[in-house]
Parts: structure tokens; C-alpha cells; sequence
């Protein structure tokens, strides 16, 4: 018996061997076309974003095209100078750590000098704070 199932799912190939699975691609005439399972990475439990690249040819990053154009204008604001209570709620929306430490990295770079100088203050205090909380929590 053999059954044949179609996805775009990642999670879905990361439960089959790469050797029970055919890979189509379009070649350069738009054609479907099969690529040899042997040049693709090993599937079975492999991470899923490392699947999207290799196994479903995600060119760039994995994300969708308007989070891109939108990341890719904040990254423009941000080094023109530009910073507002608005760039930086939108920064905090970003879910991918390196492309959010990276624009409030700019963000905080932009800012008046006394602001980072009053952030810094504000973080150890809130550090000490945490401290003396926790301390707290380990006595009682």
C-alpha cells in the first residue's frame, strides 16, 4: 500500500525521511521538475525554520512580505534620525529578537543624550529593585 500526501508544511515533513519524500521545484521555463532528495538536508526532526529554507526554497528571511517592507522602513526611519513614541510601540510588536534588539539598538542611538542617560538610571534601579524582591521572596 502507499499513500501520497501533498503539503507546505514543515511540521508535517519533519515526520518523514527525506528518502520517503519528493521535492518539486519549477525550473527556469516555470516547469514542475523533481530535485533529487539526495542534495536536500536530512527531514526527519529537523527544526522547522531550517526546513521553510531548504525543503520549500524560502528565499530571505521567513517571514511575509509586509512584516518585511515594515521592518525595512523602520530600519530606515531609524537611521535617518527619525524616532517617536510610535516607532518605538511598533518596534515592540517585532516577535524575532535579532531584528528587535537591532532597531531599538538604532532607537536608543537616536535618542537625546540625558534620555539614555535616565534609561540607564532607571534600569539599575529596577534591577536593585528585582534584588531586594527576590531576596525577599527567598526569606518568606
Amino acid at each position: 500500500m502507499q499513500i501520497i500526501l501533498t503539503s507546505h508544511s514543515p511540521i508535517i515533513v519533519s515526520d518523514f525521511p527525506k528518502n520517503n519524500i519528493i521535492f518539486l521545484d519549477t525550473d527556469k521555463d516555470c516547469k514542475c521538475k523533481v530535485v533529487k532528495s539526495i542534495t536536500r538536508e536530512n527531514t526527519f526532526g529537523a527544526n522547522i525554520h531550517t526546513l521553510y529554507k531548504n525543503s520549500f526554497f524560502l528565499n530571505g528571511l521567513p517571514i511575509g512580505e509586509f512584516a518585511k517592507v515594515k521592518i525595512e522602513q523602520l530600519f530606515k526611519k531609524l537611521q535617518a534620525g527619525n524616532i517617536d513614541d510610535k516607532i518605538y510601540k511598533e518596534i515592540q510588536l517585532i516577535g524575532e529578537p535579532l531584528l528587535k534588539n537591532q532597531l531599538m539598538k538604532l532607537y536608543n542611538d537616536n535618542l537625546p543624550n540625558d534620555v539614555n542617560k535616565r534609561v540607564t538610571e532607571l534600569e539599575k534601579e529596577i534591577e536593585k529593585l528585582k534584588k531586594q524582591l527576590n531576596d525577599k521572596n527567598r526569606k518568606g
